[in-house]
């Protein structure tokens, strides 16, 4: 089994990530990955090394066997790419850790699905 335990911004995403994970899993022909609800970090504790420290602890102990912590949060007016490097930086967990930072907002993967124009920069990096 794979587990994929996420760390989140908003409260949409709680619910919404863990749905996506599964999605995207089995759409690449992955049955056995499970997504427990994800853990929601206000913004500025995604930066606080200590904070961030705690909520990936918590959502490590989540991940039986094989898989990661996935941490998933819009970038807004920020560069996505320096924003990603702060993250890392603080980072000091055990498990893998992926982290995507959208630019503007995660939804617009979304737009892009359904075939409505979204210029690239605001997708994903």
């Amino acid at each position: 089994m794979i587990t994929v335990a996420s760390l989140v911004e908003g409260h949409g995403e709680v619910t919404a990530v863990p749905q996506l994970i599964r999605r995207v899993a089995f759409a690449h022909g992955v049955w056995d990955v499970q997504a427990p609800p994800s853990h929601r970090l206000a913004r500025p504790k995604f930066l606080d090394a200590a904070e961030l420290g705690r909520a990936v602890e918590l959502q490590s102990r989540r991940v039986e066997g094989r898989g990661g912590v996935l941490a998933l949060l819009d970038s807004d007016d920020d560069c996505a790419v320096k924003l990603a490097e702060q993250i890392r930086a603080v980072y000091r967990g055990q498990r893998p850790f992926a982290l995507v930072a959208s630019v503007r907002e995660y939804e617009s993967v979304f737009l892009v699905a359904h075939g409505v124009p979204v210029a690239a920069a605001e997708v994903v990096r």
